[in-house]
C-alpha cells in the first residue's frame, strides 16, 4: 500500500500551484458540503445534499447565496463549519498550506512560491513567510477589530453571548467578503444604523482592496516614520483610485436613481448611507439594506456592473478586479489618443498586462453570457418572452453575482431548479479560483520556438 501511495505522492509534488490551487477548492467544497450535509449541521430541517453543497460552495468562495436561511436552519455546529469555509475561502486554502509548510520548516518547491508570490504581490519578494505574516496579522487584526465594534453596538440589544457570536460571525463574513448573515432579513432591520453600515462597509473595503496594496500600504508607513521618500506602484494607485470612483460613483448614481423610488421615505443622510452602503457591498460582499426586489431596473443594471467588476487581486472578492477595469479603460483612452501603448500615471503598462486584462474581460463576458443563457433555459423553458415577465433581470443578476463571489440576489435562489443550482455552483466556483487561473492549470506549456507567419490586415469596426 505504502509502496503504491508513493508515486501518487511524488506526482501531486510535481503538480503547478495554479492545478493545487484549483484542486484543493474542489475537496474542500465536496467535505463542507457533506459536513454542512450530516444530521448535527442541520437538525431542525432536513437540508438535501445538493442544498449543503451550494452553500459549502458559497460559503468557501465567499459568495453569500443560499437557498435556505443560514440562521435557522444550520445548527451553531453548521454555523461554525460556514465560519471555517468563509475565512478558509478568503485567505485561500492555498495559504494556509503554504503557512503550514513554512512553519514546519518544509520546502513547498519553487512553483508554489512563485504562485503565492504572483497572487499576493506583483513585485517579487524574498520573504514570502514574512509576507504571509503580514496577511494573517492584517486580517485577524481587522476582523478582530471589527467584531469589538458590532459587538459593542449589539451589546445593548442581545445576550453577551449572542451579541459576541453575531459580531464575529458579521466581522469575518464582511472582511472576507462573503455576505453571510444570520438575520433572517439580512441586515436590513439596521438600515438606519451608521455604526453598523460603516463597520461592515469599512471591512468589506478593506478586505476587498486586496493584500499586495494592504502590503505596500504597510510598507509606505514604515518608510514615512523614517523619513524616506514615499511613492505607492502604479498597481496600487490603481487599485485605489479605482475603488474610490466605483465606491462614490455608484452611491450617487444608485441614490439619484431610487431617490424618489426606493428610497423617497427616508431622510436625505439615511438614503445616502443606505446608497453607499449598496455600493460598497455590490463589489462582492452580498449584505444588503435594503429590499433588493424594491429597487428599479435601472439600479439593478448598475449593482450588476458593479458586481462584474469586482473586488481586487490577491483579496477576498471575486469579479474581473478593479486593476482590470482600469487597464480596459486606460486602453480605451489610449487608442482614442492614437497611442499604440497603454499609459498611465507616466508609466507604461506591459502589453503582456494589457492582453491579460482583455482575455479575461473576454473570458468573463462568455462565461456570464453562457451561465445567464442555460439557467433561463431551465427556470424558463419556452416561455414567450412576453409572459416571462422580468426573468432575464432576475437570472443575469443571479448569474453575475455568482460570478462576482457576491451573493446579492432578488429572491430566486431558493426557487431554483436543481440543474439551475448546480450551474450557479459551477459559476461561483469557477469565479473565486479566476478563469484564468483555471485555464493555465489545464493549459499546455508555453511554445519555446513559435512560429511567426506573414502579417495580413483584417477590417475592425
Amino acid at each position: 500500500m505504502a509502496v503504491e501511495f508513493m508515486p501518487l505522492l511524488k506526482r501531486v509534488k510535481k503538480l503547478e500551484g495554479r492545478t493545487v490551487f484549483v484542486f484543493s477548492y474542489l475537496l474542500a467544497i465536496l467535505l463542507g458540503g457533506s459536513l454542512l450535509w450530516l444530521p448535527f449541521s442541520n437538525p431542525r430541517m432536513k437540508v438535501s445534499f445538493l442544498d449543503a453543497l451550494f452553500t459549502a460552495t458559497s460559503a468557501l468562495c465567499v459568495t453569500g447565496l443560499t437557498v435556505v436561511d443560514v440562521g435557522t436552519a444550520y445548527s451553531l455546529v453548521g454555523q461554525l463549519i460556514i465560519l471555517v469555509l468563509i475565512q478558509a475561502g478568503g485567505l485561500g486554502i492555498t495559504t494556509f498550506s503554504v503557512w503550514l509548510f513554512l512553519s514546519l520548516g518544509r520546502d513547498i518547491g519553487f512553483k508554489s512560491r512563485l504562485f503565492m508570490q504572483s497572487t499576493f504581490s506583483h513585485r517579487p519578494t524574498d520573504e514570502l513567510k514574512g509576507l504571509l505574516r503580514l496577511i494573517f496579522l492584517f486580517t485577524f487584526l481587522i476582523e478582530f477589530l471589527g467584531a469589538v465594534i458590532l459587538f459593542m453596538y449589539w451589546s445593548f440589544r442581545f445576550p453577551w453571548s449572542r451579541a459576541a457570536y453575531l459580531a464575529f460571525f458579521h466581522s469575518i463574513s464582511a472582511f472576507c467578503n462573503a455576505g453571510f448573515g444570520l438575520f433572517p432579513d439580512n441586515l436590513v432591520h439596521y438600515q438606519g444604523s451608521f455604526t453598523v453600515s460603516l463597520t461592515i462597509a469599512g471591512l468589506i473595503i478593506l478586505g476587498g482592496i486586496g493584500f499586495p496594496v494592504a502590503y505596500e500600504l504597510v510598507g509606505v508607513y514604515q518608510k514615512k516614520k523614517s523619513g524616506s521618500r514615499i511613492r505607492l506602484s502604479l498597481h496600487s494607485r490603481l487599485v485605489l483610485l479605482t475603488t474610490t470612483v466605483l465606491i462614490f460613483g455608484g452611491m450617487l448614481i444608485l441614490y439619484g436613481i431610487e431617490y424618489n423610488d426606493s428610497l423617497d421615505r427616508l431622510p436625505v443622510h439615511q438614503g445616502l448611507l443606505v446608497a453607499f452602503f449598496q455600493s460598497v457591498t455590490a463589489r462582492t460582499a452580498g449584505f444588503n439594506t435594503i429590499d433588493m426586489a424594491a429597487l428599479t431596473n435601472a439600479s439593478l443594471l448598475v449593482m450588476i456592473i458593479l458586481m462584474f467588476i469586482g473586488a481586487s487581486p490577491g483579496s477576498c472578492g471575486g469579479g474581473i478586479k478593479t486593476s482590470t477595469f482600469a487597464l480596459l479603460a486606460g486602453l480605451l483612452w489610449n487608442r482614442l489618443q492614437g497611442k499604440n501603448h497603454v499609459h498611465l500615471f507616466r508609466r507604461t503598462v506591459p502589453d503582456e498586462a494589457v492582453s491579460r486584462s482583455v482575455a479575461l474581460f473576454a473570458l468573463a463576458c462568455g462565461l456570464v453570457l453562457t451561465m445567464t443563457t442555460l439557467v433561463l433555459m431551465v427556470e424558463s423553458g419556452n416561455v414567450p418572452f412576453a409572459k416571462a415577465g422580468g426573468r432575464l433581470m432576475e437570472v443575469l443578476f443571479e448569474v453575475v453575482s455568482a460570478f462576482g463571489t457576491v451573493g446579492l440576489s432578488i429572491g430566486i435562489t431558493p426557487k431554483l431548479e436543481p440543474i439551475s443550482k448546480i450551474l450557479i455552483i459551477i459559476t461561483m466556483y469557477l469565479g473565486r479560483v479566476g478563469i484564468l487561473s483555471l485555464g493555465y492549470s489545464i493549459a499546455r506549456k508555453e511554445e519555446r520556438h513559435p512560429i511567426l507567419y506573414a502579417e495580413e490586415s483584417v477590417m475592425v469596426g
